[in-house]
């Protein structure tokens, strides 16, 4: 799709900002309608990771805020936020262990999604 916009997440949610603005994309696409999804690839798959825990550190949990932006879905054609089924496998990850709405995918849909956005997001 032309118009689309492809954020891709390949680092964890903690030790830099990247996961945070890359969510902070997403909900800002969206709010000003422009079609966009999520694909957490590599380590961006514990962005995915529902409940995570900060503890005595200075990161905020992306759980809650990965919640909040799955609630933005409900009703469109699309999953707002995807996760890569090999890096998921790669890191002893399963579908469970995820936030609740986070669709799994595969390599074939992964480079489809990539070859049709209008515009690709790394972090």
């Amino acid at each position: 799709m032309a118009d689309s916009l492809l954020i891709i997440v390949r680092r964890g949610p903690y030790g830099t900002v990247n996961a945070a603005e890359a969510l902070r994309h997403l909900n800002g696409s969206l709010a000003h309608g422009l079609p966009a999804q999520a694909l957490m690839i590599d380590d961006g798959v514990y962005c995915a990771v529902a409940n995570q825990k900060v503890d005595e550190s200075e990161w905020v949990s992306l759980s809650k805020t990965m919640e909040s932006t799955l609630a933005l879905s409900q009703g469109r054609d699309q999953s707002l936020v995807l996760a890569h089924i090999p890096s998921l496998t790669a890191r002893g990850l399963e579908v469970w262990d995820l936030v609740e709405g986070v669709r799994l995918i595969g390599e074939e849909e992964a480079t489809r999604l990539l070859a049709e956005a209008g515009a690709v997001l790394i972090y």
